[in-house]
C-alpha cells in the first residue's frame, strides 16, 4: 500500500512539473523582427536593434553568421558578382526569450558590369597581369578574381566610380599609382601575397576609410596615402618595417596610430599635415625619425617612447635623441628639458597657434 501511494505522489508530482514547463514555454515572450536591413557604400550591413536580443542570425543565401550587435561587415561574404538575398532573425539566452522570425528578404546586388572593362595579358616573364580597357565600365565593388599575379601600373588610376576593391591572394605585385585618385573609391583590401604597399598606390583617394594591409607586408611605399582625407584610422601590422616618405601625408581625419615594432624609421613627411593626429607612440626599433615627420600636426598632443627603444626617450612632452639631447619632436604644453642640446628643424612646426 505505502509503495502504490508513492508511486501515486510521483506521478502527481511528474505531472504538476510538466504542466508548469508548458506553461513556461506558452510564456515565453517572442523577439520582435528585425527590420530596416541596409548596406553602404563599405559594405556595412545594419538594422534595427531589438530590445532583449543577446545575438543574431545573419542569413547570406543560405550561409549563417553571428553578430552580438545589429551591425555586420559583409565585404568579404559578397565579393563575387550575384544577388544577395539577406535575412535576420534575432535570439535571445534561451532561458527567458525566445528567437524572432525572420526578417523580410533584403536583396544586395553586386554586378558583374565592371568585368567587361578589364583585361588580362600573359606577360613576357610568364606573369598573367591585369589592367584596364574601358574605364567606364567600372562602378561599385571590385573583385579582382584568383589566377591574377600582376596588376598594372596606373590600372585604375582615376576610375571614379569603383567604390570598394578587393584583390585575390594571388596577386603579388601592385604597380605603382594602381589605385590613385579614384575620388569614390571607399574601401580596399589587399592580398596576403604583396609585400610592398606600392608608392602612390592609393595617392589622393578622397572617399577612402578603410584600407586592409595584411600581414607580410614589409613596405609602405612612397605616397602610398597622401591625400586620403577621409581615412581615420588604419592598421599597420607588425610585418611593416619601412613606411616611406610622406606616405600618409594630409589624411587629415587620422586621430591614431599604432606603429608597428619592427618599425626602423620615419621617414621626411610621413604624417605631415595629419592635423587631426592627436597620440604617437615610437615603438622599440625605431632608429631615425626626421623632424619634417609630423609638421603641422596641430591636434598632437601625447607622443610616448617604447622603454626598450634605445634612440630616443620623451620628457616633458619632447621627443629627444639620446644621442645629442635634441629636442626633435614637441607635443602640447611641453617642458623642455635643460640638459637639451639643441631644438631641431620643424620640432615644433606643427601649425598650432601659440600659448595653445
Amino acid at each position: 500500500m505505502k509503495k502504490r501511494y508513492c508511486l501515486l505522489l510521483f506521478t502527481v508530482v511528474a505531472v504538476v512539473c510538466a504542466a508548469c514547463l508548458t506553461a513556461c514555454g506558452t510564456d515565453k515572450r517572442r523577439l520582435d523582427t528585425p527590420s530596416e536591413l541596409a548596406v553602404d557604400d563599405c559594405d556595412i550591413l545594419t538594422w534595427s536593434e531589438i530590445d532583449g536580443a543577446k545575438g543574431y542570425t545573419v542569413d547570406i543565401n543560405g550561409v549563417e553568421y553571428e553578430a552580438t550587435e545589429n551591425v555586420m561587415d559583409i565585404f568579404k561574404a559578397t565579393l563575387r558578382p550575384d544577388v544577395y538575398k539577406i535575412k535576420i532573425s534575432a535570439f535571445g539566452s534561451f532561458d527567458d526569450s525566445d528567437v524572432s522570425e525572420w526578417s523580410e528578404e533584403y536583396e544586395y546586388k553586386v554586378s558583374d558590369f565592371y568585368q567587361n572593362g578589364l583585361q588580362v595579358y600573359l606577360c613576357d616573364d610568364g606573369a598573367v597581369e591585369l589592367s584596364v580597357k574601358e574605364k567606364a565600365y567600372l562602378s561599385g565593388k571590385i573583385f579582382i578574381p584568383d589566377g591574377i599575379m600582376r596588376i598594372a601600373k596606373e590600372a585604375f588610376r582615376n576610375c571614379d566610380k569603383i567604390t570598394g576593391v578587393y584583390i585575390s591572394e594571388s596577386v603579388v605585385e601592385i604597380g605603382s599609382y594602381a589605385f590613385a585618385e579614384c575620388s569614390s573609391l571607399k574601401r580596399i583590401t589587399f592580398p596576403d601575397g604583396c609585400n610592398t604597399i606600392p608608392s602612390s598606390c592609393c595617392m589622393e583617394d578622397t572617399a577612402l576609410r578603410q584600407a586592409d594591409i595584411p600581414d607580410g607586408v614589409e613596405r609602405i611605399g612612397l605616397f602610398a596615402f597622401l591625400g586620403c582625407i577621409d581615412l581615420s584610422e588604419i592598421s599597420l601590422p607588425e610585418s611593416v618595417i619601412y613606411i616611406e616618405n610622406c606616405a600618409f601625408e594630409r589624411c587629415e581625419k587620422l586621430k591614431n596610430i599604432i606603429l608597428p615594432s619592427r618599425l626602423r624609421a620615419i621617414e621626411r613627411y610621413t604624417f605631415s599635415y595629419c592635423v587631426g593626429l592627436e597620440s604617437v607612440h615610437i615603438p622599440q626599433d625605431v632608429k631615425t625619425i626626421d623632424s619634417s615627420a609630423f609638421i603641422y600636426c596641430s591636434s598632437l598632443s601625447e607622443i610616448s617612447v617604447d622603454d626598450e627603444n634605445d634612440k630616443y626617450i620623451v620628457d616633458g612632452n619632447c621627443l629627444i635623441r639620446k644621442a645629442d639631447n635634441a629636442v626633435v619632436l614637441g607635443g602640447s604644453e611641453v617642458a623642455i628639458p635643460d640638459y637639451a642640446t639643441e631644438i631641431a628643424s620643424n620640432a615644433f612646426f606643427t601649425g598650432r597657434v601659440c600659448g595653445r
